[in-house]
C-alpha cells in the first residue's frame, strides 16, 4: 500500500486537506465513494480524516451536513476506527455506539465497515484517515464483500496519494493561505470556496497523464486502421472517464500540448515525414465546434507547422457522447474537399466506428490518411 512522507504539519501548512476537500480532485473522490457504496450495497460512504479531534470530510456519498456534525468522534477514538480495519454487523449492539445519536435516531446507522488510508502519512498520535461505508440495516459479515472492500480501500489510498503528491504544483499562492476546513469548526464555508488559482498542471490532468496506460498499437475497424496511443486502466476506468469529462469542456493548454507531443512522436516513428500533410479532426458532436478533438488537432497542426482543416460538418446529436448513442447519430458529411495527405485526429475511440467512418470518407479524395487516437479501449 502506498504511503507518503507528509507530516501532520505539512498537511496543514501546505493545505493539502483543503485542496482535497474542494479542489478539482474532489469530483474523482466523490465518484469513487459512490461506486464503493454501490458495490457494498450501503446507503452512504465517505472518506475522512480526524486530526487533533477535528473531522475533515474529503469525499462523500449519502452523507448530509447534519450527519457529519453528529458523527461520534469519541466513540471512533475509543475503537481506533480509522487506524485499523473494522467491520461491525450492527452498531446498535456495540457498546461504544450504544448512545450514539445516529444509531438510535434517524437515519439509524447499523452496519459499518472501514479501512485506514495511510496515504496521508498520519500516525495515531497526529490523527488518522479512513474510508467507511455505513448502511441503515444490520448485515451479516460476508467474506467476499469484506475482501472486496479491502481491495477498494487500496484503490482509494492510491487515488488520494496521487492527488496529495500533485497538489503542490496545482495550488496558487492565494489558496495556500486558506486553512483546511474541519466539519466541527467551520462546516459550510469550504463549499462556498472555488478552486480558481492559476495552475501549472492541475491534479485532474496529472491523474490522467499518470494513470492512463501507454499502449501504442495499430487497431482496425471495418478495414480502416488507426493508431492508438493509450488505454484505460481497468481498475480505475470510471474515474479516468470522469476526469476526461472534467477536462474536455475546457481542456488545459498543457494537456493539449502533452497529447500533441505524444501524437507527433508516434506519427514520426510509425509514419515518417509529414511535411506535406494537413491535420483534420473527426467531426464534433454534441459539444459543437471547438470540441476536444478540434482543439487537439489544432494543437497538433500548430506544433508540426502544418495546416489545420475542419473538413467535416458537426454532427447534429443531442445528449452525451456515450458510445451507445453512436448507433443513432447521423452519417458524417464533408464540409470541405481535401486532396492533400491527412493526419486524422480523435481523442477517444471506444469501438473505432467514428474514426473509421471519417477515414473512409476522406479516402474518397485523399490517397493517404493516417488516423491517430489518444485513448482506445
Amino acid at each position: 500500500m502506498k504511503t507518503f512522507s507528509n507530516s501532520f504539519n505539512e498537511l496543514i501548512h501546505d493545505n493539502q486537506l483543503f485542496y482535497l476537500q474542494v479542489g478539482p480532485g474532489r469530483t474523482i473522490l466523490d465518484r469513487f465513494v459512490r461506486q464503493v457504496a454501490d458495490r457494498m450495497v450501503c446507503g452512504l460512504c465517505f472518506i475522512y480524516a480526524v486530526i487533533e479531534g477535528e473531522l475533515y470530510i474529503l469525499a462523500a456519498h449519502g452523507l448530509t451536513i447534519t450527519q457529519s456534525v453528529n458523527i461520534d468522534i469519541p466513540a471512533i477514538d475509543k475503537l481506533n476506527i480509522g487506524m485499523k480495519f473494522v467491520e461491525i454487523p450492527d452498531l446498535s449492539q456495540h457498546p461504544y455506539f450504544v448512545d450514539a445519536p445516529l444509531v438510535h435516531n434517524d437515519p439509524y446507522w447499523r452496519y459499518m465497515i472501514c479501512s485506514p488510508l495511510p496515504a496521508f502519512g498520519l500516525s495515531g498520535s497526529n490523527g488518522f484517515a479512513s474510508i467507511i461505508c455505513i448502511d441503515s440495516k444490520a448485515k451479516q459479515i460476508v467474506l467476499e464483500k469484506t475482501l472486496e472492500f479491502k481491495d477498494l480501500s487500496l484503490t482509494a489510498n492510491d487515488l488520494i496519494g496521487l492527488l496529495v503528491e500533485n497538489s503542490k504544483s496545482a495550488r496558487s499562492e492565494k489558496n495556500a493561505q486558506i486553512p483546511p476546513t474541519a466539519v466541527h469548526t467551520l462546516r459550510d464555508s469550504a463549499i462556498a470556496h472555488s478552486f480558481d488559482g492559476p495552475v501549472d498542471i492541475n491534479p485532474v490532468t496529472r491523474f490522467l497523464l499518470d494513470t492512463l496506460i501507454n499502449k501504442r498499437r495499430l487497431l482496425s475497424r471495418n478495414d480502416q486502421s488507426y493508431l492508438a496511443l493509450r488505454t484505460w486502466r481497468s481498475a480505475i476506468k470510471p474515474f479516468q472517464i470522469d476526469a476526461m469529462r472534467a477536462v474536455k469542456a475546457s481542456p488545459p493548454q498543457i494537456l493539449l500540448e502533452q497529447i500533441a507531443d505524444e501524437m507527433i512522436a508516434s506519427i514520426a516513428k510509425i509514419y515518417g515525414n509529414m511535411t506535406n500533410a494537413v491535420v483534420v479532426p473527426v467531426p464534433c458532436g454534441h459539444s459543437g465546434p471547438g470540441c476536444f478533438a478540434d482543439r487537439l488537432a489544432e494543437q497538433v497542426a500548430r506544433q508540426m507547422g502544418l495546416s489545420f482543416v475542419r473538413a467535416f460538418d458537426c454532427l447534429q446529436v443531442n445528449g452525451s457522447s456515450h458510445p451507445k448513442t453512436n448507433v443513432r447519430r447521423p452519417k458524417m458529411k464533408l464540409a470541405e474537399v481535401v486532396t492533400q495527405p491527412v493526419i486524422l485526429i480523435d481523442d477517444i475511440s471506444t469501438s473505432g466506428s467514428h474514426i473509421a467512418e471519417a477515414r473512409k470518407l476522406l479516402e474518397k479524395t485523399v490517397e493517404n490518411v493516417w488516423a491517430v487516437v489518444w485513448i482506445a479501449d
